[in-house]
């Protein structure tokens, strides 16, 4: 400067402790001068948002994203805040500050971070809301517990499906399979509501258990259901012996009554009243079982009927006649007096009697 002082500038794009020197005719000087480097004030210059996107499998869970600020170093910048804001809140929301997202329903949704400090710089990802099926969680209902086992008797088989927070689904398409150790299972439909139904029917009698598979993965719940035989109706009575004739006064004879089922099983519990149409045939007044003893009192034809508690239209009939027949061995011949002379006019008087088998005179 013409006055014995120089002056020069200094720059550096390094930060740290710079010492100036200086020499005077090729001389150092002895002293020089500290000048200390410093970075320049972090600037928000960029905004990171992780994951690119997700899915959420279940209604009611959650999963965080993470926002990152960064300034023109590309150093993180953990101070700076960031508000979060869900474009579909119905399907997800988040969490103001936390960027903490929440299923609510099936559906897609956009989160969008924003650096508070610079509302120009912003970040949104995806958010998928798909409820998936939990097989551990899935229902199982057959309505009624019981059914005939004719092949025909149907139980409903009800399958719901839920995800893992036991949230039913309202979608379907998933794989749902049934199996029964027992019967039939057959006409599966989807609803496309997470619910499912299914026939079941069996000819063979006894326990079953219904399971079901959901996506190739077996649930814990099962279906207890009953199959009953098929109820036995009397349909018929079948009378022995078909016909009776009696040739004696006082003679009888057991009769057996049988009602038989459409299947024409015997059904021994059922129990008769018996009855006789005329005084010339008495049946056991007391007897009301499937055996009575019909017995022979008079000359005549009466009907025996058998009558099934409960079935008086079946019914069943004998028609027994009573009809004396002399017995040779039991009929007898006399002649009064026993003694008289042989002149050919003194006359005895010879009578014949015709008893039958059991002693009585013919009428």
């Amino acid at each position: 400067h013409g006055d014995g002082t120089y002056t020069a500038t200094l720059t550096s794009t390094t930060i740290g402790m710079a010492l100036v020197h200086a020499t005077l005719a090729g001389a150092a000087l002895t002293d020089s001068a500290a000048v200390e480097f410093t970075r320049p004030p972090s600037v928000i210059t960029s905004l990171e948002v992780s994951p690119s996107a997700f899915t959420l499998a279940a209604i009611g869970s959650t999963r965080p994203f993470l926002a990152t600020v960064r300034d023109q170093f590309g150093e993180a910048m953990p101070a700076v805040a960031v508000s979060w804001s869900s474009s579909a809140p119905a399907v997800a929301t988040v969490h103001a500050t936390s960027g903490l997202v929440t299923a609510v329903a099936n559906g897609n949704a956009e989160i969008t971070a924003t650096v508070t400090d610079a509302p120009g710089l912003s970040a949104s990802r995806a958010v998928t809301v798909l409820a998936e099926a939990a097989p551990s969680r899935t229902t199982i209902v057959a309505t009624p517990a019981t059914a005939i086992a004719d092949g025909n008797e149907t139980i409903a088989i009800t399958v719901r499906l839920f995800d893992a927070l036991d949230h039913a689904l309202v979608t379907g398409g998933d794989a749902v399979a049934l199996v029964s150790t027992r019967g039939t299972v057959s006409g599966l439909v989807d609803h496309g509501d997470g619910s499912y139904t299914a026939s079941l029917t069996s000819t063979d009698v006894g326990a079953a258990v219904v399971r079901v598979t959901v996506n190739g993965s077996e649930a814990p719940a099962q279906a207890a259901i009953e199959f009953l035989p098929i109820p036995r109706v009397l349909t018929r009575v079948e009378l022995t012996p078909i016909d009776a004739r009696f040739t004696a006064l006082g003679a009888a004879r057991a009769f057996t009554a049988v009602a038989r089922d459409q299947f024409d099983d015997a059904m021994p519990a059922i129990a008769f009243t018996w009855s006789s149409s005329a005084a010339a045939v008495s049946v056991d007044g007391a007897a009301t079982t499937a055996s009575v003893l019909v017995t022979a009192i008079a000359n005549g034809v009466a009907t025996i009927t058998a009558t099934p508690a409960g079935a008086p239209a079946l019914a069943a009939q004998v028609v027994v006649t009573v009809a004396q027949a002399p017995s040779a061995t039991r009929s007898t011949i006399t002649a009064d007096p026993a003694s008289r002379i042989a002149d050919a006019t003194s006359a005895a008087t010879v009578q014949v009697t015709l008893i039958d088998s059991l002693g009585t005179a013919l009428g």
